[in-house]
């Protein structure tokens, strides 16, 4: 009995193990996009990938800018948009280092979770995670200087609004349908 019980742990150690480990980078696809690879691929399993909408050419195209929703720099190294919306991501939101990315768009989604502040994603310039089930309070964004817009209406999220004083860019900000309490900050600064 030990022998089985020994066994069935060291199986299901290994199962773990297999699937945690990265996948492999795939032939063709240039080196200088291995960091934003890898970082889609934390994405991609945090947010319940393999039941996606839509994941084409998501791991099996070695063309990055050809995977759904997935927009890349001109120089082809970084990816700089990424537009997820209603394509049945659910699980948490994570903050993945993706340091060009400008848009990041997953509304009309199931994720849940806090809205990360999101400090490596430097050059974002919008974000849109609208009619989620995300919870808590919203971050004050403090290394988003590039900020322009922010939609985060139909979800659960409660306290207080930031002031937003340090965004000078933000231009476009949208709350409403969530339990948001306290007053509203004067955006005009």
């Amino acid at each position: 009995m030990k022998k089985i019980i020994v066994s069935l742990v060291f199986f299901f150690s290994l199962t773990a193990l297999f699937a945690q480990a990265p996948r492999p980078f795939p032939a063709g696809l240039p080196t200088c996009l291995e960091d934003d690879f890898r970082e889609l691929e934390k994405l991609y399993d945090a947010t319940g990938g393999d039941n996606w909408k839509d994941k084409t050419g998501w791991f099996t195209n070695p063309d990055l800018g050809k995977w759904y929703g997935i927009k890349l720099t001109e120089n082809g190294c970084d990816a700089k948009e990424l537009n997820l919306s209603s394509n049945k991501l659910k699980g948490k939101l994570i903050d993945v280092k993706l340091s060009y990315l400008r848009v990041f768009n997953c509304n009309n989604n199931e994720l849940s979770g806090n809205i990360p502040d999101f400090q490596n994603f430097p050059n974002l310039q919008l974000l849109n995670c609208v009619s989620n089930e995300l919870s808590g309070n919203i971050p004050n964004f403090t290394k988003l200087q590039n900020l322009q817009a922010f939609s985060c209406y139909r979800n659960q999220l409660t306290g207080n609004i930031p002031d937003f004083t340090n965004l000078l860019s933000l231009q476009y900000f949208s709350c409403y349908s969530n339990k948001l309490t306290g007053a509203i900050p004067d955006f005009t600064n």
